[in-house]
């Protein structure tokens, strides 16, 4: 491919390795990458857009945008260092393709459920299987404060009918992926 007028690309310019070196758009835009010997990206360099100039450096795992470092690369996803340190792991196919991101962001994905009557509306909208949960009336269970806490629930699984309902857990390690049955 040498145009592709769809995207803007006037002009590609390629490298002994077949590696597009130079980008070039209709109106003096470019991107310029640098290669090593074994083909790995090193440097890219995007120039003349609206969005500003920027250079990206790829250094092993490592990944600088200005001299900033943005990304660490791991083979089960990268850490996004100019945001706080966040976690993102990809989830693939049988192909290795990434289908899903999951992000450690406890401020987005964070719900509780106290259990209580006049709550109940509105956690059975957050909560799988709320309503058909087993409320329990017992104290030593309810670790609710408050006078008018009477409930405890039963979440962890439980019979509907004669099947046995299992609950499934997904715990996002630092060091992976893993689904477990409780």
């Amino acid at each position: 491919m040498t145009a592709d007028k769809n995207k803007g690309i006037t002009n590609v310019i390629y490298n002994i390795l077949d590696r597009p070196q130079e980008i070039q758009f209709g109106k003096g835009e470019k991107i310029i990458n640098t290669y090593s010997a074994d083909g790995a990206l090193m440097t890219q360099t995007i120039q003349g857009f609206p969005t500003g100039n920027k250079s990206v450096e790829y250094v092993g795992e490592l990944v600088f945008a200005n001299g900033v470092l943005t990304d660490i690369n791991h083979e089960l996803g990268r850490v996004l260092a100019n945001n706080g340190f966040k976690y993102q792991y990809y989830l693939t196919d049988h192909l290795g393709s990434t289908r899903v991101v999951l992000q450690e962001d406890p401020d987005v994905f964070t719900t509780s459920a106290g259990f209580e009557t006049e709550s109940m509306e509105e956690e059975s909208g957050q909560f799988i299987g709320y309503e058909e949960a087993v409320r329990i009336s017992a104290d030593m269970l309810n670790h609710t404060p408050g006078e008018e806490s009477m409930y405890a629930m039963r979440l962890s699984g439980g019979y509907r009918g004669t099947e046995r309902e299992e609950t499934v857990r997904w715990t996002v390690l630092a060091r992976g992926q893993h689904a477990g049955r409780v």
